[in-house]
């Protein structure tokens, strides 16, 4: 790889690793939860659909029901944003 590719190439900050790393984890919690339910999903799954150690969940989210939580108030912006256009 010459020294041009590698200088093109824009190195994420920490905050934008860890914006990256929340969206991804969102994004599998939403698809887990609209397929199984509350119930039917557990951090390690979500970890597993990520692909990162369960561990790294619990420090972006102290449990289940808040991850679910942030997902469901991810998606009720979007939704309340698509009724307020109609």
């Amino acid at each position: 790889m010459s020294s041009g590719v590698k200088n093109r190439r824009k190195r994420l900050t920490k905050a934008e690793q860890r914006a990256n790393t929340i969206e991804q984890i969102l994004d599998t919690a939403e698809l887990l939860f609209s397929q199984h339910g509350f119930y039917g999903v557990t951090l390690k799954d979500v970890a597993k659909g990520v692909g990162v150690h369960h561990t790294l969940l619990n420090y972006y989210f102290a449990d289940k029901k808040e991850l679910f939580d942030a997902v469901f108030g991810r998606r009720a912006v979007v939704t309340s944003e698509r009724r307020m256009k109609k």
